[in-house]
């Protein structure tokens, strides 16, 4: 008993001894009764409850560091004077004891991130990012507020690189009529310049080239890739990963078959393209020639196309490839009479396709992203050779040329096009073919073929719409005064925001000698032109 309870007084005796000592080296009894420093640097103030490491200056906040900060597993290389390095996750106002991202932000009070010498003190929007500078994506130098090396995408269209201010310069055009070219189609890739497909003049032959400058002034066509034989018009476009895809028919042994060809390079050089073999039918009429596709939200191709009997069928491809190996079953959306189809995608999200019956210009909208519903609507007289794009406002412009014939552009003012805000006669006379495209100001621009000397004599124009409906607008004639044009027509908006026309070009007997790129200077084709 008696050695026991020396042993307790023992310990209870240490254990005083080591309260006291504590008290005295953090400053709770210490004489001058603010810090008392502690081997390290380390200091403990009495009156604030703060923390320095390193023996900082002051020490205004809960823990201040003079130095560098290691946080995390493995070797600390150490970390330079006022610099944090972590081996691991951050969260910042997260709920969930691990982050899923190596950075994740989740302020529920602001929930927003600034960035910038002004913008720090600011408060970003919930769940979202301010940059008071410039942020550059896939660029170490970002140059302009967004500067962006590759394909993104806005909404559910596909943009590609920085788009420049518009400067105005002298139109260009040049003749590619010693080329043996025709029936192009056009699309910009991935590095920011045209490629377009096209047949040889025979028709044999099927080949993708690319531009070597903005203007198509330089053609590689010393490197032109040969895509396959005895094809119709192919339709020219760019997958979700920036490389080209073209898609055509071809008649083999009486019937006609659906080909979905795949680059995997921006100028289709690295490897020839894949070649698939979509959809065999039976030839019931002469103008299954006209599949089109667009790229869906969830990245894959969706592909519309004139069915056996004159119907219209949609494919969803489901491939990781994106190559269209592998898509869902074949969905009818239009009974006969349909064709000459065209697809774009709504602000929902969702197919829109514009089609003609042959006395109509109708719509169908899908209810998913498969079609595997959908709705039917007649917009108006006419259809031949339509064309539809999305505006900035989410709904459906069509041109499209009615039996007079005239150009028309519907204005939709529903995503299924059930009613229409206008439809506008842009031009009358003997339209032949017509291309159009929305450019980064949002109105239409639209590119087409007239006859002004029948038969052969035609020109090509250009029409740029100043508003939505193109109720107001300027029309160009880009005629070079050499030789004729028709028969096929392409336009696209250049990185350089300038519209750029491929047309084939005809000699005085209306044979087709070519193809003529046509580069405006400015965004109306008016040369010199700019905006007051």
């Amino acid at each position: 008993m008696k050695h026991q309870c020396r042993f307790i007084f023992s310990v209870l005796l240490l254990v005083l001894s080591s309260f006291i000592l504590i008290r005295v080296t953090f400053g709770w009894v210490n004489p001058s009764g603010n810090y008392a420093a502690v081997g390290g640097g380390i200091i403990y103030s009495n009156s604030s409850g703060n923390i320095g490491i390193g023996n900082p200056a002051t020490i205004g906040s809960k823990v201040s560091v003079s130095g560098g900060v290691f946080v995390g597993t493995g070797v600390d290389t150490g970390a330079t004077s006022g610099n944090v390095n972590v081996v691991g996750k951050v969260g910042i106002g997260i709920a969930s004891a691990v982050a899923a991202n190596d950075l994740s932000v989740s302020d529920p009070m602001i929930g927003g991130v600034a960035i910038g010498a002004n913008y720090a003190n600011l408060s970003a929007p919930a769940n979202s990012l301010i940059v008071e500078g410039k942020l550059g994506i896939g660029k170490s130098n970002p140059l302009v507020r967004l500067d962006v090396s590759g394909a993104f995408r806005s909404g559910n269209v596909l943009e590609r690189g920085i788009k420049n201010s518009i400067v105005p310069v002298a139109d260009q055009s040049i003749d590619w009529t010693s080329n043996d070219s025709r029936d192009s189609s056009m699309a910009i890739g991935l590095d920011g310049l045209p490629i377009f497909s096209y047949l040889t003049i025979n028709g044999a032959t099927t080949y993708a080239v690319k531009c070597l400058d903005l203007s198509c002034q330089t053609i590689d066509f010393a490197n032109k890739v040969q895509l396959d034989t005895n094809t119709r018009i192919p339709f020219t476009g760019v997958g979700s990963d920036g490389y080209p895809i073209f898609i055509y028919a071809k008649v083999i042994a009486g019937t006609t078959h659906y080909i979905f060809a795949k680059c995997t390079s921006y100028n289709c050089l690295t490897t020839l393209p894949t070649l698939r073999d979509l959809i065999t039918i039976p030839v019931v009429t002469s103008s299954q020639d006209d599949p089109k596709f667009i790229i869906g939200v969830d990245g894959q191709p969706i592909i519309v196309y004139e069915a056996s009997g004159n119907t219209l069928n949609v494919i969803h491809c489901t491939s990781l490839a994106l190559d269209c190996s592998s898509f869902a079953a074949p969905v009818a959306i239009a009974a006969a009479p349909a064709g000459q189809p065209f697809i774009a995608i709504g602000s929902d999200s969702l197919p829109i396709i514009s089609y003609a019956d042959g006395a109509n210009l109708k719509v169908v909208k899908c209810n998913d992203i498969y079609c595997a519903t959908s709705s039917v609507v007649t917009v108006e007289a006419g259809g031949n050779h339509n064309v539809m794009r999305i505006g900035t406002d989410g709904l459906p412009a069509i041109a499209h040329i009615n039996a007079t014939p005239q150009l028309n552009v519907v204005k939709c003012s529903t995503l299924s096009c059930s009613a229409v805000s206008s439809s506008i006669v842009l031009d009358s006379g003997n339209i032949t073919t017509l291309d159009m495209s929305v450019p980064d100001d949002g109105l239409p621009m639209i590119a087409y073929n007239k006859v002004v000397n029948s038969p052969y004599q035609s020109d090509v124009w250009v029409a740029k719409c100043y508003t939505k409906d193109c109720a107001r607008l300027v029309t160009t004639n880009l005629a070079d005064g050499s030789n004729s044009h028709g028969t096929s027509i392409t336009l696209v908006s250049g990185t350089d925001s300038l519209p750029l026309v491929l047309s084939d070009t005809l000699n005085s007997f209306g044979t087709i000698i070519g193809i003529t790129a046509y580069h405006c200077g400015s965004e109306n084709c008016v040369p010199f032109w700019t905006r007051r």
